[in-house]
């Protein structure tokens, strides 16, 4: 699920899994078809461990996840069963 909760916007996609390419493909149609002309996005993941910047680069083409890398600022919420 992505939301920007002060721009009262929301949107859930449900898949029958969750891969490194699948997440790769949703970072993809957030940064491509919802927010095409913001400059920086900002995200606050869970510590799911397929939430990795490498999956981009698993899952398209080296210059392609670049472009979208430049365009991500991403910050994870601490684990807090790490202790």
């Amino acid at each position: 699920m992505f939301t920007e909760p002060l721009g009262g916007w929301r949107k859930v996609n449900a898949r029958e899994r969750r891969t490194k390419i699948d997440w790769a493909t949703e970072i993809r149609e957030l940064l491509e078809i919802d927010y095409p002309n913001a400059e920086k996005v900002i995200l606050v993941c869970d510590n799911l461990n397929t939430y990795t910047l490498g999956a981009l680069y698993a899952g398209f083409k080296p210059e392609d996840a670049f472009r979208l890398l430049k365009r991500l600022e991403i910050h994870f919420t601490p684990n807090m069963a790490a202790g």
